[in-house]
């Protein structure tokens, strides 16, 4: 174990043909890497009811809507910190399609 002189953490630093595996250049490499790897884009509860247009409708609570399609299965978020998150292109497909999935009410006549 050594020190690292620029950020002061301990690192274990091995010996590989009498050079160090571990380089600042090396650290630096994978930090690149691992800022140019693409995320989901994921929305919060907020910004998917705005996305969603749910704020312009003049609903009291553009919330329950939300709930409403969690509940009937349109919508499938996941739970980041306590916190409803929803993936962009899920509520795009959501857009797109309309509800998708039939809730409770009378069924459909098909005449």
């Amino acid at each position: 174990m050594s020190t690292d002189l620029q950020t002061g953490h301990r690192v274990d630093v091995k010996q590989h043909d009498g050079k160090h595996a571990w380089s600042p250049k090396s650290a630096m490499k994978n930090t690149e890497h691992a800022q140019r790897v693409e995320r989901a884009p994921i929305l919060w509860m907020h910004e998917a009811i705005t996305y969603l247009g749910l704020d312009r409708l003049g609903l009291a609570r553009p919330d329950l809507s939300i709930h409403r399609l969690i509940r009937k299965g349109a919508l499938h978020p996941r739970k980041i910190g306590g916190r409803l998150a929803f993936d962009k292109s899920e509520l795009e497909r959501l857009a797109a399609n309309g509800d998708q999935k039939r809730g409770r009410g009378r069924p459909k006549k098909f005449s």
